[in-house]
C-alpha cells in the first residue's frame, strides 16, 4: 500500500471470496490504514433488485441454468453456485462499484 502511495496512488483493498477471520483482518488493514474496503460479494447485494433489467439475457441464462436454486439464494444472479466468484453480471457489477469507489476517491 505505501508502494502506491509513494507512487501518487490511491490505495483500495478489495476482499473477493474471503470469509470470516480473513475479512475482519482486511478491513481492519483498510481501517488502520485509511483506505477504502470493498467486500464483493456483499458490496453487490444492493444491485439485486435491478439485475434481472440491467442484464436481461444473461438474467434468463444464468435462471435456465439454476431454475429453483436462483429463487433460494439470487446472488446466483451474480455468483457462481460457489456462492464466492462472480459470474459475468458480477464481474460487470464489480467494475462498476470500483470504478464509483475511484471516482470517489480522486474527488
Amino acid at each position: 500500500m505505501e508502494g502506491v502511495r509513494k507512487k501518487g496512488g490511491r490505495p483500495v483493498l478489495v476482499s473477493v471470496c474471503n470469509f470470516y477471520e480473513y475479512q475482519d483482518t482486511a478491513k481492519q488493514t483498510a481501517v488502520n490504514k485509511k483506505i477504502p474496503f470493498l467486500n464483493f460479494p456483499a458490496e453487490l447485494e444492493p444491485y439485486l433488485s435491478t439485475v434481472h433489467d440491467r442484464f436481461p439475457d444473461l438474467f434468463v441464462t444464468y435462471f435456465e441454468a439454476y431454475g429453483e436454486g436462483m429463487e433460494a439464494n439470487p446472488m446466483l444472479a451474480f455468483l457462481f453456485p460457489d456462492r464466492c466468484h462472480p459470474n459475468e453480471i458480477g464481474h460487470s457489477l464489480i467494475a462498476e462499484v470500483l470504478f464509483e469507489t475511484f471516482k470517489r476517491e480522486i474527488s
